[in-house]
């Protein structure tokens, strides 16, 4: 799962553990909505999406009235905890792949950010400047001219090359947590089967099979980092050291107390980044971070639940709105022998006892927010979540279809059909759910579940049990071999893709469906073939209304279904970008755009 680890949450309200943008690397960048107008220059327009496999784009395009964005300036920010490790392929988790690496080392991929809106899922290059398929299963990757290394010794400031990209991709498939998720080696189902240098400056990928989405899991926060290939013969130690080609470089690392970043003066995306130092305090307790960002010693970043106290107590703050989360989570249904689920009109009315705003309502809290003005959206999930952006389809818009009534709270229909297919009503029907992997959310969320149910007549019994020793075996990898319904909470992946693969083809190691919807797994597999972008988002809109219409799954909202929310000083300019929340990383997609006004810059 691409969620923050526990570290990451620590002390934090729902929302706040998937929006800690300079925390947890897949956080916020929101749209500006509250604050006092013109107290800083405005800022410049955003450049449009770069198509995949064009070269990425240079400074945003400014109108003619626009001010540039200034360059200079100290950006301040937090973690909350140190890094455990500095090399990022063999981190175990996020705490360092999915966010400090950003700073300092390229990808063979980053995803273009949204402007305002979630982003798309597009890529752009990063280590690469551009890429070509000769055909299905070969990629070729032209390594970006001009792109140096660290100027300290022992890169010296050199030319990036294939053999880079070579002596990566040999240390990720060897030592890796994640190289099952490339490397057909480690993983069948996995799509690389090696990467070779063709000249100095490119390489080649080879793939066992087509696979659509292996570039964007190659981009995941997780995974495929690109560093020299000094790391790997001894010239220095990529878990003490950082001799990387991104937008920063590491200036002083303080141990326990925090870091000092400085502006690459090699990056390929010059004039970005705009800012010329990031210092990022390490800042463990909520009470410091309220405490620093009040002094302006933060320019962003608190725990979500003092966001509208310090608004209102600090005059010239600004409340941000970014992206719903990556998650999509739903309830599963046990298909054994004689399972009154394998009726479609039980599924269907199962969906249709469910009040989904009131979910959002009662599980985000977004009253207290709208109180003092922000417009916050409720985003219902299809099972899909909106977070996967242009993939996404709105089951509350014209373009999803007649499939969509299956998901809107209508008790007196569910009856009828619940009496049509003859569930046993006077049984109790188990709703199993982990009861410690999620704090009392999960717990929370159950009982209402329940309360909904039982306005259609269905008497349900809580089910609560150890993660480990029943969630997994039992639930998550049992492939519908369950009775009842089960909570699964289906955190996000790197593409929209690999999440259905991962949660609802036969093939898939979560998979909730075993072998149960043939079609379903046809569907999967075609998109996971096509290249053209528009091509595979209308066939993953099929999926979407394919699977509501047969309700596959009984989509709820578990911790949020409206936008993550930060606060920031007005004077933090390129908030509106926002990082693809299926494993985008918001150092290196994000932060170059931030700029900072003249208040800020003291």
């Amino acid at each position: 799962m691409t969620e923050p680890p526990g570290w990451a949450r620590r002390r934090f309200g729902r929302r706040r553990a998937l929006a800690r943008g300079a925390t947890v690397g897949l956080g916020l960048a929101g749209a500006s909505l509250l604050g006092c107008a013109g107290e800083d220059e405005p800022s410049a327009p955003a450049p449009a999406a770069t198509p995949a496999g064009a070269a990425a784009p240079k400074a945003p395009a400014t109108a003619a009235v626009a001010e540039q964005p200034l360059p200079g300036g100290t950006l301040k920010i937090a973690v909350q905890a140190d890094v455990d490790t500095f090399d990022p392929i063999k981190a175990p988790n996020g705490k360092t792949s999915g966010y400090f690496a950003g700073f300092v080392y390229p990808r063979l991929f980053k995803f273009v950010p949204g402007v305002g809106k979630p982003a798309p899922g597009t890529l752009e290059g990063d280590l690469i400047e551009r890429w070509e398929q000769p055909d299905p299963l070969t990629y070729i990757l032209h390594v970006r001219k001009g792109m140096k290394w660290d100027q300290r010794p022992p890169t010296s400031g050199r030319q990036v090359n294939a053999k880079d990209v070579v002596d990566s991709w040999s240390y990720f498939k060897e030592v890796s947590f994640y190289r099952g998720d490339l490397a057909n080696s480690v993983n069948k189902a996995a799509p690389v089967d090696g990467i070779t240098a063709v000249d100095d400056l490119t390489a080649r990928m080879t793939l066992v099979f087509p696979d659509a989405a292996v570039l964007a899991v190659a981009a995941n926060f997780l995974d495929f980092w690109q560093m020299p290939s000094e790391a790997y013969s001894g010239g220095f130690d990529p878990a003490k050291e950082w001799r990387g080609a991104g937008p920063f470089l590491l200036a002083q690392h303080r141990p326990s107390v925090g870091f000092t970043f400085k502006k690459n003066p090699d990056y390929y995306g010059a004039p970005r980044p705009y800012v010329d130092t990031i210092e990022q305090a390490i800042l463990p307790e909520s009470a410091q971070l309220e405490a620093q960002f009040s002094a302006k010693n933060l320019h962003y970043g608190v725990p979500e639940d003092s966001i509208v106290a310090l608004h209102k107590q600090n005059k010239g703050t600004r409340i941000d709105l970014g992206t719903p989360t990556g998650s999509g989570s739903n309830l599963g249904v046990g298909l054994r022998p004689g399972s009154p689920f394998l009726d479609v009109r039980v599924r269907r009315a199962f969906n249709m006892l469910l009040d989904r705003n009131t979910i959002i309502d009662v599980m985000s809290s977004p009253g207290e927010l709208e109180a003092i003005g922000v417009k916050l959206g409720r985003y219902w999930n299809t099972p899909l979540n909106a977070g996967f952006g242009d993939f996404w389809l709105d089951p509350n818009g014209k373009e999803f279809g007649p499939a969509a009534q299956y998901l809107q709270r209508n008790v007196a229909e569910a009856k009828k059909l619940l009496a049509a297919a003859a569930y046993p009503l006077d049984k109790e029907t188990p709703l199993t759910f982990t009861t410690n992997a999620y704090g009392r959310t999960w717990p929370r969320l159950a009982e209402m579940l329940m309360s909904m149910l039982r306005d259609g007549g269905v008497k349900t019994v809580a089910n609560g049990i150890d993660y480990a020793t029943g969630w997994i075996p039992k639930y998550l990898r049992a492939k519908g071999d369950f009775d009842g319904l089960g909570m699964w909470p289906n955190g996000s992946r790197a593409d929209v893709g690999q999440w259905f693969q991962t949660f609802f083809s036969s093939a898939g190691a979560n998979n909730q469906v075993g072998t149960a919807y043939p079609e379903l797994d046809k569907m999967i597999f075609a998109q996971q073939r096509m290249t053209n972008f528009k091509g595979r988002v209308a066939a993953v809109h099929d999926i979407q209304r394919w699977m509501v219409d047969n309700a596959i799954a009984i989509p709820m909202i578990a911790t949020n279904g409206i936008e993550s929310v930060d606060l920031s000083w007005e004077g933090l300019r390129g908030r509106e970008y926002r990082t693809w929340v299926g494993g985008g990383v918001t150092a290196a997609e994000v932060v170059p755009f931030y700029w900072l006004g003249r208040s800020l810059r003291t």
